[in-house]
């Protein structure tokens, strides 16, 4: 407890102190190792790399996400000219590429029965929700993961229909936002 005590308060001092303070980590080159105690510089070395093997996997996220066409529109989506039009639309359960706006317009059709508007438009594959993403998925596994973190952040949000008890939610129980307080 101690040993995390002294971590925290090394952490704040370096990141906060325009002074050098410990040896430098070679991976971060941060001065915040303390030269007495290899725990600490293990601990330490270990988040470095953690950080490090999550931001090159979003990288190649992002690079692989590149040059990706809209089905629709069949324009490439990450070189959109506003910040907002470049993210995908991730349909769950199909691998059609579409841009968040396309999709989203072919979806709020009124001219098609419900069924065919929650399909896919190219594979007419139904998918109940669309995610929006600023990088391109197609793994599955990556796609759940997705879908998850997607459900997760939406439950802390209040649903604009719901209104907090004052109306109601034209999703029911399908609706992924908070009823409630």
């Amino acid at each position: 407890m101690l040993l995390l005590f002294l971590i925290i308060i090394l952490y704040v001092i370096c990141t906060s102190c325009p002074y050098l303070h410990g040896l430098q980590c070679d991976i971060c080159g941060r001065q915040c190792l303390i030269p007495d105690m290899p725990e600490q510089w293990k601990e330490h070395k270990d988040e470095c790399i953690m950080l490090l093997e999550k931001n090159m996997e979003y990288s190649f996220a992002v690079q692989r996400s590149e040059g990706v066409s809209c089905s629709i529109c069949m324009e490439d989506v990450t070189a959109k000219s506003s910040r907002t039009e470049r993210r995908f639309g991730i349909l769950v359960n199909c691998n059609h590429p579409f841009c968040i706006n396309c999709i989203r317009q072919w979806r709020s059709s009124t001219s098609y029965d419900n069924t065919i508007i929650r399909a896919c438009p190219i594979c007419r594959v139904p998918s109940p929700f669309v995610i929006p993403s600023e990088i391109w998925i197609e793994d599955t596994a990556e796609k759940n993961r997705l879908m998850e973190d997607y459900k997760t952040s939406t439950s802390q949000k209040p649903c604009r229909f719901f209104n907090e008890g004052n109306g109601t939610c034209r999703f029911g129980s399908h609706c992924f936002y908070r009823h409630g307080r």
